[in-house]
């Protein structure tokens, strides 16, 4: 995917943006979210679900229907079987940090290359998504 932003706003101002953007998630060693531990501690029983150490097939049930948040729990989850979950948290966030704003303006240059300079908005957007 290629960014052509050189009429409307430099490639090298949403490069700074986002690595603004992920200064904070990298600095701190626990990020102040409203329910960050939720989400970890749904992520951390999805990727255990069958670990019969913690029983918690007995415990609850696994449903897989679409529902809100279940994309994070999923992404969370393959993330915490391979890094601890302070961890996962920080790069599952970064890649949110990330993607978000990209697909924003790739979004809005899809429906009127003339707005691609609104996307600068999506880093907003992101910080009111994600807290």
């Amino acid at each position: 995917m290629h960014f052509n932003f050189h009429r409307q706003h430099p490639d090298w101002l949403v490069i700074s943006l986002i690595l603004l953007y992920l200064i904070p998630i990298w600095i701190f060693q626990y990020l102040p979210t409203q329910d960050g531990p939720s989400h970890l501690n749904n992520a951390q029983i999805l990727s255990q679900y069958t670990n019969p150490a913690y029983n918690f097939q007995n415990i609850y049930d696994l449903r897989l229907e679409p529902f809100p948040n279940w994309l994070s729990y999923a992404c969370l989850a393959v993330l915490m079987r391979i890094f601890p979950p302070l961890f996962a948290e920080k790069i599952f966030l970064s890649l949110y940090v990330i993607v978000f704003p990209l697909a924003f303006i790739y979004f809005l240059g899809a429906i009127n290359p003339a707005k691609k300079p609104l996307g600068l908005f999506s880093f907003v957007l992101s910080i009111i998504i994600s807290s």
